[in-house]
């Protein structure tokens, strides 16, 4: 939907509809864990998530208050221990916000906090959040690692899986694959269950039929479920087709009936 022309209409609905929660969320966000219900703190981190993805101002100026509060709070400790205030469900999008709309560094903070840090599910929110990075440079640089010196396959799978989630146009994942394939293929070549892992993250990011001329370069990860894939993609893009114009109409529709303008 990134690519649909009418894309804005649904971006100000959901920002329309989310911001009052918002604003309760960001004046309470001193309740504990014990205080908040499982489903709303599910709804709090996507509220999180949609707004600062959709660069709503009032949370990337959230997360960037709440990160350089971090940055102090935490220089000379793990991100998971009480040193971090922020709420457990809000630590990615906030990470994200942050690593996207800031300077270099804010990504070097979380990146010696990604190779220091003790618990995993910790560990797990800083590369969630370094998923929102454009930065074509330092997704690499991460990949380098992950692929070489930290080169772990239970690792590398969640976390590629992971970042092809917030993948919008910039598609840094597929042009290390591209550049690095011959390495991948020798220090993996006993894991073809990871290696079909990589490809489907790299093409669940398609946004186009013209893209899966790109899969002939990366033909070698995965030979048995390319043409599997290759049907995927061209059955996503005509139903994207098909459907952003309902999705863009009804927005438009709920946008009108609530006197919400664009």
């Amino acid at each position: 939907m990134f690519q649909h022309p009418q894309f804005h209409v649904i971006k100000n609905l959901v920002i329309k509809s989310f911001e009052p929660h918002f604003n309760k969320f960001v004046a309470n966000t001193d309740i504990t864990m014990d205080e908040v219900l499982l489903n709303q703190e599910r709804f709090r981190e996507v509220v999180f998530i949609r707004l600062c993805e959709f660069e709503y101002r009032p949370c990337i100026e959230y997360a960037n208050d709440q990160v350089q509060k971090l940055m102090e709070n935490c220089k000379e400790k793990h991100l998971s221990s009480r040193c971090n205030k922020i709420p457990m469900s809000m630590r990615a999008p906030l990470y994200g916000a942050s690593i996207r709309h800031n300077n270099p560094t804010v990504f070097e903070f979380f990146y010696r906090k990604w190779l220091d840090e003790p618990i995993d599910v910790e560990k797990y929110r800083i590369w969630t959040g370094f998923s929102w990075s454009p930065n074509r440079t330092q997704i690499h640089r991460l990949l380098n690692d992950l692929t070489g010196k930290l080169a772990n396959v239970e690792d590398l799978k969640t976390n590629v899986v992971e970042y092809s989630r917030y993948t919008t146009l910039d598609n840094h994942l597929l042009s290390f694959i591209v550049e690095n394939l011959g390495k991948i293929l020798k220090k993996f070549e006993d894991s073809a269950e990871l290696l079909e892992y990589i490809y489907i993250a790299v093409t669940k990011a398609f946004i186009s039929v013209e893209q899966l001329d790109l899969l002939d370069e990366m033909k070698e990860l995965a030979p048995g479920i390319r043409e599997g894939i290759k049907k995927k993609v061209i059955a996503m893009n005509e139903w994207r087709k098909i459907m952003g114009d309902y999705v863009a109409g009804n927005a438009s529709l709920v946008l009108d009936s609530l006197n919400w303008s664009l």
